[in-house]
């Protein structure tokens, strides 16, 4: 069991045995516009390990384009005199795909105990967070070495050769920002991504980087100053650094660690990390080498870690109310959009004294354009019935496609199944998605709903955690990947006692979405096919009176700086009224994006 909780504290909770399910359904409940798939269950043989079983868990990470999902599970094997699956204390990452026949193929990549080659090493344990595959099939994780004081090493499965190779081993040299060799990899840690071109964003431990050995973040009596920054491999086998400790960050500060990298298929890094002498104290989670989080963007080309930009800083104010308690885990797409969880605080307090309010209050949010949105806060109504009471606090569990729709799961305020044979009924959880093109959120899976032919869900985390459910561990770990055809893998516990990995395809053909978007007319914000004193209008009333979003944000760029802002309204008033200059291709007539940037383009009603 491997969960990635704020940055890197992994969560292993023994609970009780399902029950059957003993509270009513929700009435009425409404139904979800997806159409469910069962990929795997738990105790499935393991494929090309004779003996083993898939257990414990599924963590579901990612599925591309072409259907083909990457996920992990524990290890079990079976005892040939009893008959009994015994745990073996370790992990194994599998690639699946859908066979056009109704049936899956599923591939074993890495598992507990195989020998690597290239790093000399035998993985030990399990693997570190989130993995990602690219629309080509290929596969970034990183897995544990059990001489790797932390971290492991950085694996790459090559769809096109069918070898898992180790790309990035500890004791390799670690670059600086200057491309110089300045300690070595102790460990590559979570959550490694991986684009289209083939290059590998990822967070890992280095020698000697511990800026401050006095304070955290750091490795309490250690004597070789391991702190944690973000990396890129590229294709060529080179290694580049996108921030480490020490580099300057926005702002005055100095980062002191940085982890969660995400890559898009423009180079962009996206990842968290914590600023020193902002004023924002440093709580040390889970590894003692990390700290709670802030977002950051490091767009590519960029050559001086100054200009990496903030996403969302510890307390400062989120959209809706209140404040940052912390933001985390970025997930980034080919228009530059992120989606991250935040937890919410009323009023800022620095170390976070309230230690056991954290993560309680998590939303989903989303920076589009410069400007932060609440996708799903606390308190929102969710359909299906309830609200919000907290988004997942676990990396994996939402994500952001090339569409700019938001996929999420969250535990509500309603409650429908009893799951532990306690009294007491447990609050239902729910798989969500908003669609940027009409901002609306539609149901993907919840508890009570029943699946056809593959049972009623029970609860979105795995019936193994179920004693610890919600007072322990009040959210939702399902995963809920979403790709450019809106299909979303997921795992889900059956008041039947099984635990499934699900796909969800939408009811309905959808068309894959891509980076460069729909046709439009540059300065267009009311879409309606021509430039007029109603679009400034438009975009001044969203970005100041709370007005609805144009609903191609790019056309309302008029004058193409890649973010939207008053001076974009007031270029288009220069055009329209001074003499200034016709706002940048596409303009007059509609056309695609010849420059595309952060500002995605939903939908454009005055362009055929």
């Amino acid at each position: 069991m491997n969960r990635s909780f704020f940055s890197v504290a992994s969560v292993a909770v023994l609970g009780h045995a399902l029950s059957s399910g003993t509270g009513s359904p929700v009435e009425a409940q409404e139904a979800s516009a997806y159409e469910l798939h069962k990929i795997a269950t738990l105790g499935d043989p393991v494929p090309g390990a004779d003996g083993l079983r898939l257990f414990a868990d599924f963590e579901a990470f990612a599925i591309n384009d072409a259907g083909q999902m990457v996920f992990g599970t524990d290890l079990c094997e079976v005892d040939s005199g009893t008959g009994e699956c015994k745990p073996v204390s370790g992990e194994g990452v599998y690639l699946a795909a859908l066979d056009g026949t109704g049936g899956v193929q599923v591939k074993l990549l890495q598992k507990h105990g195989d020998f690597n080659a290239d790093c000399g090493k035998s993985a030990s344990g399990g693997f570190l967070g989130r993995m990602s595959i690219n629309e080509g099939g290929d596969v970034a994780f990183s897995f544990r070495y059990a001489e790797a004081p932390l971290g492991g090493g950085l694996y790459h499965h090559s769809h096109a050769t069918g070898e898992v190779r180790g790309v990035v081993c500890p004791g390799e040299p670690a670059p600086n920002r200057r491309g110089e060799a300045e300690g070595t990899f102790a460990g590559v840690s979570y959550h490694p991504t991986l684009n289209d071109a083939g290059q590998i964003a990822f967070a890992a431990y280095v020698t000697g980087a511990d800026i401050d050995p006095a304070s955290p973040p750091g490795v309490p009596n250690d004597t070789i100053g391991l702190g944690g920054g973000v990396f890129v491999r590229e294709p060529d086998g080179s290694l580049r650094s996108v921030v480490r400790p020490g580099d300057p960050g926005p702002g005055g500060g100095v980062f002191d660690f940085a982890a969660n990298a995400w890559i898009n298929g423009r180079g962009d890094v996206a990842f968290g990390g914590h600023l020193t002498g902002t004023g924002i104290c440093c709580l040390p989670l889970g590894r003692t080498t990390l700290c709670v989080e802030s977002v950051f963007l490091r767009k590519a080309g960029t050559t001086d870690t100054a200009e990496i930009v903030p996403v969302a800083l510890q307390n400062a104010d989120a959209p809706g109310g209140g404040k940052f308690r912390y933001a985390f885990g970025p997930v980034l797409n080919d228009h530059g959009e992120i989606a991250f969880p935040g937890d919410l605080i009323l009023e800022p307090t620095l170390c976070m004294e309230a230690r056991s309010e954290v993560g309680r209050s998590v939303g989903v949010f989303l920076y589009s354009g410069g400007k932060l949105i609440a996708v799903a806060r606390p308190g929102d109504p969710m359909p299906g019935g309830g609200r919000v009471q907290t988004a997942s606090n676990f990396d994996g569990n939402y994500f952001i496609n090339d569409c700019g729709d938001v996929s999420f799961s969250a535990t509500l305020d309603s409650t429908t199944l009893n799951i532990d044979g306690d009294p007491e009924l447990e609050p239902d959880q729910g798989i969500f998605v908003r669609r940027k093109a009409t901002g609306e959120i539609v149901l993907v899976a919840r508890t009570g709903m029943e699946i056809p032919e593959i049972g009623t869900v029970a609860a979105l985390i795995p019936s193994a955690y179920f004693g610890a459910f919600p007072k322990d561990l009040p959210w939702p770990l399902s995963g809920c990947h979403i790709n450019d055809r809106g299909q979303i893998l997921f795992a889900a516990a059956l008041t039947d006692g099984r635990d499934v990995l699900l796909v969800a395809t939408p009811k309905g053909a959808v068309a894959p979405c891509s980076a460069g978007g729909p046709r439009f007319v540059r300065g267009d914000s009311d879409a309606n096919g021509q430039l007029q004193i109603t679009d400034p209008i438009k975009a001044l009333s969203y970005l100041f009176t709370g007005g609805d979003a144009p609903t191609c944000l790019d056309a309302a760029d008029a004058s193409d700086q890649g973010s939207l802002n008053i001076s974009s309204a007031i270029y288009a008033l220069g055009f329209l009224f001074l003499g200034g200059p016709a706002p940048p291709p596409p303009h007059p007539d509609c056309g695609e994006d010849p420059t595309p940037d952060e500002l995605g383009c939903a939908s454009f009603e005055g362009c055929p």
